[in-house]
């Protein structure tokens, strides 16, 4: 025996190790049977060894052990089987033939009697449902074996052609296989061996067909009465793990509703019905797969008379507790569904809505008939975002989101209005969180291709009426960019900056606050190095929001955005002008982001402000320190500057940094710079409690330094000084300063470096003695030297007065008022000038301290009055512009005095040839004449222009036309307009140029806009062709002039916004862009013009009142005069 197990077990020829196993199995049947059953584990352990010959000799040894001991291996036939069965699925092929050897063995030794199939059926049954596809061969070959031999046929004949409705078994055979196996048995083998007809693999299909035709008579016959038991193996096929049984199950029921549809289609429903009854999830999850493969596998006409009966099926079953059964019933809704179509969703969506209230499963339900039909939804969201949307029909439509995918785009109009409205519930915080889930599981739900779609839904809500709604859309616009696949960044934050910067002016603090916090969601998407792209985007919005705030709050101290006044305020845009200064490619974006960051910070408050002075000053110090051209300098300057206004005590730690900075910028050979820095200079002293050493060295500078363009700066540096910290210089430091500027301003030479030298000469007047200022006083108003001299003594005269009126008029009326007087008679122009500001400003602070008894207008009226007659135009802008503000501020105390100005004023708006000295003349009119824009408002004017009135001289130029001109014109703030040109008054730098002044000449509150037809005849278009009814748009009507660019603008009465613009032309006459019609007064054709495209449009435009329209007409003529006196002078 030893020799026997140890040559089994070698590695020599397989002839040898059969022959030794055969020797071993008749030993140990001599041996007997305890010996058997003792030495039996070990043989069943070595089929497990790791040698492949060693596992093939214990099989072989399998094989005989049968043959040598008979009934004693009986009684360890399963374990043996066990074996065997594994041994099939070896990775050596010896092994298994020696293993399917032993298999074939034990089914002719035992398949003789009902307890020996007991035990050899289970095994051969697992092996036939096994992952491993060679077990389920051999498995499925040792079970036609059995049956072979149970119905007494060889199995070996070859059954030839395609059909399987006819095999070559016999009656008796199929009853020798009932009777041995018993009908449930042989029921169940005959399911077995035809759902392993459709196995993936092909030698296990083969094999199963073999046996099939081998021992089946009649196909339908026999499907007919093993339907049961096959449909409750693949019932149980659909629902295991394992992908082949699944695929086998699957292919099976396909093929059998294919092939026998009407015939078995009866029996079949009934069994899947009566299945999802079961307790058991798996057996349900199965029904529902084979129902699905039913329905895919049936045809439309076999299913008509079942529909009754299939649609509650799935019905209940998409109403599963079980999340594996209803994503399989929701399988056989998409198969239903493909046949029924409208008709399964109508029986089955509307049972499922009616459950959401009451069964939370029913939503999942409805999760996988979405999933399955998409387009389904159209009849899902009718009843789910009717408003008003609670707080669980919210969670409903956030959760169908998630499985409607490419089907929600064409109903996101219908979706974002309520969700928007429910998310901006006050009093239930539960159904705003709920719509803003559900909102934001839309957002993730919409595919990439659907942008176009979503954004606008996303944006539109910005815009309606309803605070609350505004609120929530804004919040939606940051949830779009967090969550939303298709945020295009590059495409879409310009339009989200451009769109939330429009709430950041909104009347509703929520509102500013949601848009806040979304911009800063937003921007938080964008990298560090990537936020300067949207410089241009931040710097108009902020500008457009100035302007409106500007518009809304008309008189107001400053323009504050109301967003940007929240704490840490800048936030979400800081980075955009920080990044844009400090990596800016070219010096014109750089120069762009300090001037956009300047505006920013001066819409903002000092708290808000104060988060951000160290990240934003540092940067912007370290800038001036590289070598930048002189227009980046001079906008950071300017930054820097209103930094300082606006930060306040924050930018304690700078002060010395900035101190040095700004007096090295002094220095810079770009005047722009110098002016710049010491403008910042003089507001940084606010901070610097000890201003004498800074004050020495710059008088030191100003001692030594021969540069004129340097000695202005800082004589301008000088000014700011005593004008921001004049209480903290020392006296001996006033009188030092008192007699170096008024050296400098005698000995000025330029322009640039006198009027700097009067301005700090008036600003170190406020700071000395009164005796010492009246000697000053008196000094500069003696009207002694040469011309520049005299133009310098006036300038400065003019300075003090504007600066230090009351302190003037307390002790030095007399003097100052003389000195202005003889000023405005001097030769220079600049000294004319200077006295036109100097006596105005002495009048409006005189009339605040005693009302209409002023007592210095009858001295002062005549010498403005010969001043607004004066031949240089830049004396006659100026007195216009300050007559203007003194009428406006005080005309009760002017009314008295209307014939000492009022004609010569007329003259100035009649027909001047400066647009400015006209524009203020006009204003200047209006105010003086108390003309208001009310049913009365000429009464005043109507009475002084009479006869016997103060102003009836200006009657001839007062005509009615031109009056109600003046009612028309717009009641704006523009005092600022008296800064310009040479204003010494200020501490600012050179004011803005004309150009970019725009100077409105006509405005009319209402009037109409109309799409007209072409015209039909060379004379012209009628109004009798329009329907005057009908407008387009109803606007206010601006004529307007900037430089030399006139227009009349169209805006819009709502909104305040440009509608349309007609350029008016420079050469040619304005017919040809404002064309009366010829049968009315009251309508003309406009040419409008696209400024950035150039293309133009025709619109008509119409007014209510046959007057407006004169006067309309009158001021585009007057518009075209002007520039031909222009053109011609």
């Amino acid at each position: 025996r030893p020799w026997l197990t140890e040559t089994f077990q070698s590695d020599g020829p397989p002839t040898e190790r059969s022959g030794a196993a055969q020797g071993l199995a008749e030993c140990l049947a001599v041996l007997g049977a305890e010996y058997f059953e003792a030495i039996l584990p070990e043989i069943l352990a070595g089929c497990h060894h790791a040698a492949p010959h060693v596992r093939e000799g214990h099989l072989t040894l399998l094989r005989f052990l049968p043959l040598a001991l008979g009934r004693t291996f009986e009684a360890h036939l399963k374990e043996a089987l066990a074996e065997v069965l594994g041994g099939l699925a070896d990775p050596d092929e010896p092994v298994r033939d020696a293993a399917l050897g032993a298999g074939r063995v034990f089914v002719e030794e035992f398949s003789h009697s009902g307890p020996s199939l007991d035990l050899l059926l289970p095994s051969i049954e697992d092996g036939i449902a096994a992952e491993n596809w060679r077990i389920r061969q051999s498995a499925v070959e040792l079970l036609g074996s059995m049956m072979f031999r149970i119905a007494g046929t060889s199995g070996k004949v070859r059954v030839e052609g395609g059909s399987d409705d006819e095999g070559v078994s016999t009656e008796a055979q199929g009853k020798a296989l009932t009777s041995t196996l018993g009908v449930t048995r042989h029921h169940d083998l005959l399911a077995a061996v035809y759902s392993l007809r459709s196995d993936p693999m092909l030698v296990v299909r083969q094999a199963a067909l073999h046996i099939w035709k081998t021992v089946v008579a009649n196909t339908p016959r026999t499907l007919r009465l093993i339907l049961p038991r096959l449909m409750q193996r693949l019932i149980a096929g659909l629902s295991a793990h394992n992908d082949d049984r699944r695929t086998t199950a699957s292919r099976c029921l396909g093929e059998l509703v294919r092939k026998l549809g009407e015939r078995v289609l009866p029996e079949v429903f009934p069994i899947l019905r009566a299945g999802l009854e079961s307790e058991d999830k798996d057996t349900r999850e199965g029904v529902c797969l084979g129902l699905a493969e039913v329905l895919g596998a049936a045809r439309k006409e076999q299913l008509e008379e079942y529909y009754a009966e299939v649609v509650p099926v799935i019905r209940d079953a998409l109403c599963d507790a079980e999340d594996a059964v209803r994503n399989a019933a929701g399988s056989a809704f998409d198969a239903m569904f493909r046949h029924g179509g409208a008709d399964t969703a109508s029986d089955i969506v509307p049972a499922l809505l009616a459950k959401l209230d009451t069964d939370p499963v029913a939503l999942e339900g409805l999760k996988q008939v979405l999933r399955a039909q998409p387009k389904i939804l159209a009849s899902v969201l009718p009843k789910l975002a009717s408003p008003p949307i609670n707080a669980a029909r919210a969670r409903t439509l956030g959760s169908l989101a998630e499985v409607a995918g490419a089907a929600l785009p064409p109903h996101l109009p219908l979706l974002f209005p309520p969700l928007l409205a429910a998310m901006g519930s006050d009093s239930n915080e539960d159904e705003a969180d709920a719509a803003y889930a559900a909102a934001s599981a839309v957002l993730r739900a919409v595919p990439i291709d659907a942008h176009y779609l979503l954004l606008p839904e996303v944006l539109g809500g910005l815009s309606d009426e309803t605070a609350s709604t505004r609120a929530a859309a804004a919040k939606l616009c940051g949830a779009f960019a967090s969550e939303a696949p298709c945020f295009d960044e590059d495409d879409d934050v310009p339009q989200l900056i451009t769109a939330l910067f429009e709430l950041f002016v909104d009347v509703d603090e929520a509102v500013v606050l949601s848009a806040w916090t979304a911009l800063g969601v937003i921007m938080a998407k964008v990298a560090k190095e990537d936020q300067a792209h949207y410089l241009r985007d931040v710097c108009q919005a902020v500008d457009t929001a100035r302007e409106k705030v500007r518009r809304r709050d008309r008189g107001a101290s400053e323009i504050l955005i109301p967003a940007l006044c929240l704490p840490k305020g800048l936030a979400p845009i800081v980075q955009v002008y920080l990044q844009g200064v400090l990596t800016g490619r070219h010096a014109e974006d750089k120069e762009q982001a300090a001037e956009g960051l300047r505006a920013a910070v001066l819409s903002t408050t000092t708290a808000a402000i104060k988060p951000h002075v160290i990240p934003i000053t540092g940067p912007l110090i370290r800038i001036l320190g590289d070598k930048y051209p002189g227009s980046v300098k001079s906008a950071i300057l300017g930054a820097l500057a209103v930094m300082i206004e606006k930060g306040g005590l924050a930018l304690k730690p700078f002060v010395p940094q900035l101190q040095t900075t700004f007096v090295k910028c002094l220095s810079d050979g770009n005047r722009a710079v110098r002016q710049k820095a010491a403008a910042a200079l003089g507001r940084l002293m606010v901070l610097q409690p000890r201003v004498d050493p800074l004050l020495s060295d710059l008088l030191t500078a100003l001692s030594t330094n021969p540069d004129r363009g340097v000695r202005e700066a800082t004589l301008r540096a000088i000014a700011g000084v005593f004008a921001h910290a004049g209480k903290n210089v020392g006296a001996a430091n006033v009188a030092t300063a008192r007699s170096a500027v008024f050296e400098s301003l005698l000995c000025a030479v330029d322009d640039g470096s006198r009027g700097a030298a009067a301005l700090a000469l008036a600003q170190a007047a406020a700071w000395l003695p009164d005796d010492d200022r009246g000697v000053l006083v008196e000094e500069l108003g003696s009207g002694d030297g040469d011309a520049d001299e005299r133009e310098g003594r006036a300038l400065a005269l003019s300075a003090i007065a504007r600066t230090s009126p009351e302190l003037v008029l307390a002790s030095h009326a007399a003097p100052a008022l003389n000195g202005l007087v003889k000023a405005g008679k001097d030769e220079s122009t600049a000294s004319r000038i200077a006295a036109a500001r100097g006596l105005t400003r002495l009048a409006i602070a005189s009339a605040a301290q005693v009302g209409s008894n002023c007592p210095y207008l009858p001295k002062l009226l005549p010498v403005l009055s010969r001043l607004l007659r004066d031949d240089q135009q830049d004396v006659r802008e100026a007195t216009t512009t300050t007559l203007k503000r003194l009428a406006k501020e005080h005309p009760d105390a002017l009314s008295p005095h209307l014939g000492a100005f009022v004609p010569a004023l007329a003259d100035v708006a009649a027909g001047d040839r400066s647009k400015e000295a006209r524009y203020y003349a006009d204003r200047a009119l209006r105010h003086a004449l108390q003309i208001y824009d009310t049913p009365d408002g000429l009464l005043v004017a109507q009475g002084a222009l009479k006869a016997g009135g103060d102003a009836h001289a200006a009657r001839g130029k007062l005509t009615d036309i031109v009056l109600r001109r003046l009612k028309a014109l717009p009641d704006e703030s523009d005092d600022e307009g008296e800064q310009s040109g040479g204003n010494w008054g200020s501490l600012g730098a050179d004011a803005d140029d004309d150009d970019h002044v725009e100077i409105v000449t006509f405005t009319i509150e209402e009037a109409y806009v109309y799409a007209i037809p072409p015209t039909a005849t060379h004379a012209g278009h009628r109004a009798d062709s329009w329907d005057v009814e009908k407008w387009l748009r109803a606007v206010r009507v601006k004529v307007t002039s900037r430089g030399s660019r006139a227009s009349i603008k169209l805006l819009d009465v709502e909104s305040g916004e440009l509608f349309a613009e007609c350029p008016l032309p420079k050469d040619a006459k304005v017919a040809t862009v404002v064309e009366p019609v010829i049968d009315s007064s009251r309508y003309f054709v406009l040419r409008v013009e696209d400024e950035a495209t150039r293309r133009h449009a025709f619109l008509g435009l119409g007014f209510r009142e046959r007057d407006a329209a004169s006067d309309f007409k009158l001021a585009v003529q007057e518009q075209q005069q002007q520039r031909d006196r222009e053109r011609t002078a």
